[in-house]
C-alpha cells in the first residue's frame, strides 16, 4: 500500500517500476544516466560472447547496466544506464568489438589486421570443415575472423599478438598468392610444388573422386577372354612329365 499525496504516490509508482524493470531507479539515483545503441541482432552474440564473458567483462570495466533485447524482439537497441562516462566507453567497446571481435579496453595487449579477400576467394582461407582456418590459428596462435554476408566490414580480421598477426597475415596471403599463380598459367606450365603431390584428400574432395571398383568388372570380363589362350601357351611350353626333374 502506497499512501500519500498524489504527486508522491505516482513517484513511488514511478521509482518502483524502474526498480523492477531496470533494477534502479532515478528518482533514487539521480547521477545515473541512460543510452542505447543499435546493432544489427545477429552480431549480438558477438558482443555478449562465449557464455557471456564479453558483456560480462564490458559492465565490469565500465561500470555500467546492459541490457539486450529480449528473446522475440526484433529490436536492434541494446540499453545501458551508469555513469555518462561509463555509457561512452561502454559504446565505444561495443563498436570496436563490432568491427574487430575485440576491445582494447578489455584486450589491451591485442591488436588486429585487416585483410581484403574476394567473396569467391574465401572458401580458400576456411577450407573444407574450416581445417584450414583452424590450422593457421593453431600454428600461429591468432584468432582468423571471417565476415557474415552483409557485414560493412567484409575483410577478414586477425586478433593477436603483433607477432601471431603478422604470421597468421602471412600465411593467408601465401594461400591467396599460390591460387592467383595457379590461375594466370596453364595447367602444364604450373611450377612443382610438393606439398601439392603430398596433400591426400580428404572428405570433401572425394566426393569427386571417380571410384577405381567401378572399372573392376571390365578388368575382370579381360581376363577371363584370355585364360584360355594363356592356358594353351602355358600347355605347349609345359615339360613332357619323364623329363620333369630337368625343369626344376
Amino acid at each position: 500500500t502506497i499512501e500519500g499525496t498524489g504527486d508522491a504516490i505516482g513517484l513511488a509508482k514511478t521509482a518502483i517500476h524502474e526498480l523492477v524493470n531496470k533494477g534502479y531507479s532515478r528518482l533514487l539515483n539521480p547521477e545515473i544516466a541512460e543510452g542505447a545503441i543499435s546493432v544489427d541482432q545477429k552480431l549480438h552474440g558477438i558482443i555478449i560472447g562465449p557464455g557471456g564473458s564479453m558483456v560480462k567483462a564490458l559492465k565490469q570495466k565500465t561500470g555500467v547496466s546492459i541490457t539486450f533485447p529480449g528473446a522475440g524482439s526484433q529490436s536492434k537497441r541494446i540499453l545501458m544506464s551508469g555513469s555518462k562516462a561509463g555509457i561512452k566507453a561502454a559504446k565505444a567497446a561495443i563498436k570496436f568489438i563490432v568491427q574487430y571481435r575485440y576491445s582494447p579496453l578489455l584486450n589491451p595487449g591485442l591488436t588486429h589486421a585487416e585483410i581484403p579477400v574476394p567473396e569467391e576467394k574465401m572458401g580458400l582461407i576456411i577450407g573444407p570443415k574450416a581445417r584450414t582456418r583452424r590450422h593457421i590459428e593453431g600454428n600461429t596462435k591468432a584468432k582468423i575472423h571471417c565476415p557474415m554476408r552483409g557485414e560493412a566490414n567484409q575483410n577478414v580480421i586477425v586478433v593477436g599478438s603483433a607477432d601471431s598477426v603478422q604470421r597468421a597475415k602471412k600465411a593467408i596471403l601465401k594461400i591467396l598468392n599460390k591460387d592467383e599463380m595457379k590461375e594466370s598459367q596453364p595447367a602444364e606450365e604450373q611450377p612443382y610444388d610438393e606439398d601439392d603431390e603430398e596433400e591426400q584428400p580428404d572428405e570433401y574432395a572425394s566426393q569427386y573422386l571417380i571410384d577405381s571398383s567401378a572399372q573392376q568388372p571390365d578388368e575382370t570380363y579381360e581376363e577371363e577372354e584370355a585364360a584360355p589362350q594363356a592356358q594353351e601357351t602355358a600347355q605347349s611350353w609345359a615339360a613332357p612329365a619323364d623329363d620333369a626333374d630337368d625343369w626344376e
